[in-house]
């Protein structure tokens, strides 16, 4: 049986309400690092053979420690993996072209509700022309990870991004690319993916953040969780 088998993991928390300290972004916060912690932990039942991760420092430390769970096992990172946006829908483009108002100053006009989403993608300084090149990117990354098996089974990491990795699942389910915005995941939750020797793509799970309690499952700095009522929860 040729089986290959991905589980994509998003980057620990990071402290968004901070200035980054490099030029590719924060670090991860003490919480972060424990999910990751726990996130290797919880990998580490199974043959995992290598680990790819975004050149981001939150993906490369969270795939560093997720490693050491793992017997220190190989960490290749590559700028396709990093945080980018993926994709975005024709009635965005035409409406950006006709108006090119920057996300500095989107408080200043009445834009649509359905264009305002996309606009809060990215900073002023950062170029349209950039943005839109993540589409390019994400299909990029696709076709050089999501591959079928060459032998035997075969269990692989991908560390990245919320915004790439939903990108990824909308490619794989057939959904049009600008739906990886509906697609939000914890930090350090777990998607895993099967790819078939025939090229067969399966979603198994999605947003897996059993390894995690309540209190510390996280969208950044938004905690999501709730005061279980019954002791069995």
């Amino acid at each position: 049986m040729l089986q290959r088998v991905l589980h994509l993991v998003r980057h620990g928390q990071i402290d968004l309400t901070t200035r980054p300290p490099t030029p590719k972004g924060w670090l991860l916060t003490p919480l972060g690092r424990e999910q990751a912690q726990l996130t290797g932990l919880r990998l580490s039942a199974l043959p995992i053979s290598t680990l790819h991760c975004s050149t981001y420092p939150r993906a490369l430390e969270t795939a560093q420690i997720i490693a050491a769970q793992l017997g220190n096992i190989p960490i290749n990172s590559s700028a396709l993996l990093c945080e980018c946006v993926p994709g975005l829908p024709q009635h965005f483009r035409e409406w950006f072209a006709a108006n090119r108002i920057e996300p500095l100053d989107k408080d200043k006009y009445d834009i649509p509700a359905n264009i305002r989403p996309y606009l809060n993608m990215w900073t002023h300084y950062v170029d349209f022309e950039a943005v839109a090149a993540g589409e390019i990117q994400s299909q990029q990354a696709f076709e050089k990870y999501f591959q079928p098996p060459k032998a035997g089974i075969t269990h692989e990491v991908i560390v990245s991004h919320g915004n790439l990795l939903g990108s990824f699942l909308c490619r794989l389910l057939n959904l049009p690319i600008e739906l990886w915005l509906s697609l939000d995941m914890y930090n350090c939750a777990i998607s895993e993916v099967r790819i078939d020797a025939d090229g067969t793509m399966r979603l198994l799970s999605f947003n897996d953040a059993g390894h995690l309690s309540y209190t510390m499952r996280t969208d950044n700095n938004h905690f999501h969780y709730y005061e279980p009522t019954n002791s069995y929860c």
